[in-house]
């Protein structure tokens, strides 16, 4: 086995991958600045040209705030991602 998946993931009341885990896989922190988040979908879609414009970096966002982000922008991810346990 891989270390990968030798990793528990964590799960929620409703039997899906807690929102926690999920933001910590798809928002990357900065070392300078904690409260600094990178969405890792937008990273990409940056670096592969989908979008043009550098993603913004979400700045003290609140773990609802990043959700949103998530949910609006990615939202077929987002329910890939909490729906792998």
């Amino acid at each position: 086995m891989d270390d990968e998946s030798d990793q528990e993931i964590e799960v929620d009341s409703d039997g899906l991958r807690s929102i926690a885990s999920c933001i910590s896989e798809l928002m990357e922190n900065s070392m300078e600045n904690p409260e600094c988040h990178v969405c890792r979908l937008c990273d990409i879609r940056y670096k592969t040209g989908v979008i043009s414009d550098a993603p913004k970096p979400l700045i003290g966002a609140t773990q609802e705030q990043l959700v949103q982000h998530l949910t609006t922008e990615h939202a077929d991810a987002w329910e890939t991602l909490r729906r792998d346990v």
